[in-house]
């Protein structure tokens, strides 16, 4: 972005609300139904799905037109049909989205935020590697709900788990030979799916096979159980009455009657898990039932349908009412955990915009604890529930704080910026506590917010070290403030842009947000978090998913500051990680349009990215060298011979490569080497550097960036097909803080072939860099090789080194320049170091007009 010429500053003026700020706002809500469509009290239908407004839609939905919606005036359900499926398991004939039905205005939104979720079947008592998933080959409803029952019914068979069999190469599982049928019912009044899985044994012998559940939940649902909370960390291994997961407005629960739910894997966002196992005779039958709660977002409402269904009557009812000290004011941001005397997780429940709460709750005694990430911990109250009988309690809690802020840049305006808080005097609060579903935030700080500019945000009480920043390209500004509840403090920060980096763009190239099911950022956070960083081509790559930002960014008003490439992660678990962009976005194809890898070779991955209709993509080999998910440590690439070991999975139909995958530069000792090999061979691959941001909130979406070489300085007048090729091409440069610009005799830019017969080459080298940026060193590399180092003392008014340095080569030879420090990007990147590094300028000395590899 170029630096603005100096002018008269312009009037800015006090706005009545405070724009695209955001923090934490996970959006499940889907499609809108007037009033007069939504189904009376105590209706039920069944219906296959013909249009798109019918679908329940969401930031995550991946059900399709041609699938079975089964709903009530409650809830709703989506049951995919014989088709492929989005996500990893393939499969239709699942619960492929789970909706609740708020009221809004004079109609309806459906509410729905789940992840993946789907049956798998064992032969042995719960291992992976016997688990087999559900092929349906028929869906057809039973009852449409005219007679008060809905019932859709799949019909299937078993087949093999396809990542499994990726992982292992080998054959996984056997048939379970039995013939399948799934029913799903729903009933009037009711917030629960009934699920009647029966198997027909295709054997003369007796048999008894164990039904489980994998969960990858993610995409702001945080999963629960009994006492543990939501400390899911400790779920592996254990069993189970129910277990759940409670996200912004929406909770679900999973349950049998027999209570015995066991969990036998949790990784990252994956729990696997079984339910309990169905015995048949010879050539007869079994069946196992289990029930899909929909809750309103708390563990409570879960509970409370658990006990209607089976059936428990003696039972008390707690109620109450949350409130602040002082002033009585409702206390909606609170959450009352429910807790056993020695101090086990019993539930959770939400407080209502009035600051009531209630929740059914077996005889006992139990003390409350209100938790608010934004308020001191309040006093534990306890109380006895009695069977049958109402318990009323009143619980206050601490009054928070607030800060209002303007963010301007020297100019005047207003602009986008990250905000990062470090309480000075912070204490432990409950809020810590990993058993009470609290978010967390990166680097060290109580709370990181992104704003658009203007805004107001509450705190915990106490003293802050306040960070405003805007990414690489800005001076930060630094406040300090004393929150005290129930006041507001009032900041005025000042950024102002010092780098100038006219001529390019600055793109991340590898970014994850809520579709994948690693990542729990809302399109909105990642679109924000972009902005208030100053990273102008965020391009969604999200896992096995093609995902259009720009929608969202309209929507949001920052096309000013933030535009977005189509772009997929094909995720393998044998050869790597590969991203690709630009792709065709669809929505009326699973995964948006993202190609399957399953049993793919390494050419024809490229391949099948190559068959995307657009007219320029770019392949991007993925952190080549990473621990179990490196492409070149897969098929043996050998940077000093140049050559693989695996030649059928080695393919150079590929582009780029991350030199650099987020904040760890580790690895540069192995993706140098790989790097600069291609290059000796003449091979034009762009080196790059990328995120991988899955947590915005973590800082670490735009470390590293690349800028790319552009005819516009302005996002929403970027040409993609121009950026694409300038990518291609080379002209790019890796920062990880330094801004770097290059040329050879004063003209040739960054991926040119100069032609330079007299021995004498001028390298001209500018290096810039805010202040709180530490730049300590300057190499010049050429042929791969260190020809020169140039130490950097001081960076003034952003200029860290400018210079012509003449070098003789005997040879074609390309160069690349790179800058380092050892100071740590705290506070805009804490726990990254500086670290740039351009792509190279090809030389051609002999003077044929192109270069001469040194590798053949």
């Amino acid at each position: 972005m170029k630096l603005k010429s100096i002018k008269i500053p312009i009037l800015y003026f006090i706005i009545l609300f405070f724009p695209n700020v955001i923090v934490f706002a996970h959006y499940p809500m889907g499609n809108y139904i007037r009033k007069e469509l939504a189904l009376p009290q105590n209706g039920v239908r069944a219906e296959q799905v013909k249009d798109k407004p019918e679908l329940l839609g969401d930031p995550k939905a991946e059900s399709m037109i041609g699938d079975f919606k089964i709903y009530n005036d409650r809830v709703g359900f989506i049951i995919s049909g014989a088709r492929p499926a989005s996500g990893y398991h393939l499969y239709g004939g699942h619960v492929e989205d789970a909706g609740l039905l708020r009221k809004q205005d004079d109609g309806y939104y459906w509410w729905n935020l789940m992840g993946d979720v789907y049956p798998v079947f064992y032969q042995g008592a719960g291992s992976l590697l016997v688990a087999r998933l559900f092929k349906p080959e028929t869906v057809e409803i039973v009852k449409d709900g005219s007679d008060g029952e809905a019932i859709v019914r799949v019909k299937g068979r078993d087949a093999e788990f396809p990542i499994l069999k990726e992982i292992l190469q080998i054959k996984t599982s056997s048939s379970i030979k039995a013939d399948i049928t799934i029913d799903y019912i729903l009933r009037p009044g009711a917030r629960t799916l009934e699920v009647i899985t029966t198997l027909k044994n295709q054997t003369k012998k007796k048999r008894t096979l164990y039904m489980g559940m994998v969960f990858m939940m993610g995409d702001g649902q945080n999963m629960f159980a009994p006492d543990i909370g939501f400390n899911s960390g400790n779920m592996r291994g254990r069993v189970f009455p129910l277990i759940g997961s409670a996200g912004h407005g929406i909770s679900y629960g999973w349950y049998s009657p027999e209570d015995n739910l066991h969990i036998h894997e949790k990784m990252y966002s994956l729990v696997a898990s079984t339910f309990g196992d169905i015995t048949m005779p010879p050539e007869g039958e079994g069946s196992f039932k289990y029930y899909f709660i929909v809750g309103t977002g708390d563990e409570a409402s879960i509970y409370d349908e658990k006990y209607r269904l089976d059936g428990e009557t003696a039972l008390g009812v707690l109620t109450g009412k949350c409130v602040e000290q002082d002033t009585g004011k409702p206390a909606a941001d609170a959450m009352i955990h429910v807790l056993t005397p020695e101090g086990n997780h019993r539930n959770q429940i939400a407080v209502s915009a009035d600051g009531a709460f209630r929740a059914v709750m077996p005889p006992g005694e139990y003390i409350l604890q209100a938790v608010s990430y934004e308020r001191d911990d309040a006093t534990p109250t306890k109380v006895l529930i009695k069977s049958n009988e109402e318990t009323s309690a009143l619980i206050t809690v601490p009054q928070s704080a607030a800060m209002t802020y303007e963010i301007i840049n020297e100019w005047g305006e207003r602009i986008p910026a990250t905000i990062s808080f470090k309480a000075v005097d912070g204490k432990p609060t409950s809020a810590n506590d990993p058993k009470f579903r609290v978010e967390t935030f990166g680097g060290g700080f109580y709370k990181t917010i992104f704003s658009g500019g203007v805004g107001s945000v509450a705190l915990r009480p106490g003293k802050y070290e306040v960070y405003f920043s805007r990414g690489f390209e800005y001076e930060i500004d630094k406040k300090e403030i004393t929150a005290v509840g129930g006041e507001t403090t009032t900041v005025k920060a000042l950024l102002q842009h010092i780098v100038d980096t006219t001529g390019f763009l600055s793109g991340d190239f590898h970014v994850h947000s809520q579709p994948s099911p690693d990542s729990d950022d809302t399109i909105a956070e990642k679109v924000m978090g972009a902005a208030a960083c100053g990273l102008e081509v965020p391009i969604a790559t999200d896992h096995e998913r093609n995902t259009d930002y720009k929608p969202h960014i309209k929507k949001l008003g920052m096309e000013k500051y933030v535009t977005s490439i189509v772009g997929d992660e094909l995720t393998t678990m044998r050869l790597g990680h590969f991203n690709a962009f630009p792709l065709h976005y669809d929505p009326d194809k699973p995964n948006n349009g993202a190609p399957y890898w399953y049993g793919l070779t390494g050419p024809q991955i490229f391949k099948a990215f190559r068959d995307d209709p657009g007219e320029y993509e770019v392949i991007q080999i993925n952190h080549p060298r990473s621990t179990g998910g490196g492409y070149f440590d897969f098929v043996g690439y050998d940077p000093t011979t140049g050559t693989a070991r695996d030649k059928k999975n080695f393919s150079w139909n590929f582009d780029a490569m991350e030199v650099v995958n987020g904040k760890g530069l580790g690895d540069l000792k192995h993706t140098i080497p790989d790097w600069f090999s291609f290059l000796n061979l003449g091979r034009r691959i762009t080196g790059v550097g990328n995120s991988d941001s899955h947590h915005v909130f973590n800082l670490e979406l735009g470390y590293p960036r690349n800028y790319v070489m552009s005819a516009t300085d302005e996002p929403d007048k970027m040409v993609e097909t121009e950026f694409i090729k300038a990518v291609l091409a080379q002209k790019v440069v890796l920062s990880g803080g330094p801004f770097i610009r290059f040329t050879v005799n004063e003209k040739s830019g960054l991926g040119s072939l100069v032609k330079d017969t007299d021995g004498v080459v001028n390298l001209n080298i500018e290096v810039q860099a805010p202040s709180w940026i530490e730049v300590k060193t300057l190499t010049i590399i050429a042929n791969g090789e260190t020809i020169k180092t140039v130490p950097i003392t001081a960076c003034r008014e952003a200029v860290c080194y400018k210079g012509s340095i003449k070098v003789n080569p005997k040879r074609d030879t390309w160069y690349v320049v790179s800058v380092e420090g050892d100071k740590d990007l705290f506070p805009v990147y804490p726990g990254a170091r500086p670290y740039a590094i351009t792509n190279p300028i090809w030389v051609d000395v002999d003077g044929n007009g192109r270069f001469d590899p040194l590798l053949q």
